[in-house]
């Protein structure tokens, strides 16, 4: 009878057997999960913190590169060290509605209104080299319930994310915020 079972450690899905012999390769295999040079180039504890977006672009099936959320768009992901996460990104220009009320925007204006923004929240996990959003919440509904898959690319303070599966192939670009109260944080970026 196989008892292993899969476990949720720092992050990482480990596979527990009750066998004393396999402790050694267990520890092993958990260690060089830790310390390998992927999760696409860091650590996983490089990639907890606040991101600011930098530039989102997508590239369709024929192979041309668009900006649908603009040249300078705005948005913030966050990653917790205890696996939850959340996405905002808006386009560069969004137009304000004539009123402070919501609800009484047009339907014209409450469309352009969604289709200028995106956020989804939920937990993220690594497997191998790739990082996944299990979608709780989103402006989105079809995302809920779901899976977002993502290659990550972690250099320093840059991070690069581009989807898988086939086109249209989606990259977005960020940059690590600093961390707020520090005396030796940037301004924000100019928009």
């Amino acid at each position: 009878m196989d008892e292993r079972r899969t476990l949720l450690v720092d992050g990482l899905k480990v596979t527990e057997t009750p066998h004393w012999y396999d402790r050694p390769l267990r520890l092993a295999n958990m260690i060089r999960r830790l310390w390998q040079p992927s999760i696409c180039g860091e650590r996983l504890d490089r990639l907890a913190g606040t991101w600011e977006l930098v530039r989102a672009e997508m590239t369709d099936d024929a192979g041309r590169l668009h900006t649908p959320w603009g040249d300078k768009p705005a948005g913030r992901a966050t990653y917790t060290g205890d696996g939850h996460m959340c996405v905002m990104i808006q386009a560069a220009e969004r137009r304000r509605f004539p009123t402070e009320d919501r609800g009484s925007a047009s339907l014209e204006e409450k469309a352009a209104a969604f289709d200028g923004f995106v956020a989804y929240a939920g937990r993220w996990d690594i497997t191998e080299d790739l990082l996944r959003h299990h979608v709780e919440v989103s402006s989105f509904p079809n995302w809920v319930g779901g899976e977002l898959v993502r290659r990550a690319d972690i250099a320093g303070d840059h991070m690069t994310l581009t989807t898988c599966g086939g086109a249209p192939t989606w990259r977005t670009e960020w940059v690590r915020c600093a961390v707020v109260g520090d005396g030796d944080a940037p301004p924000p970026q100019q928009r």
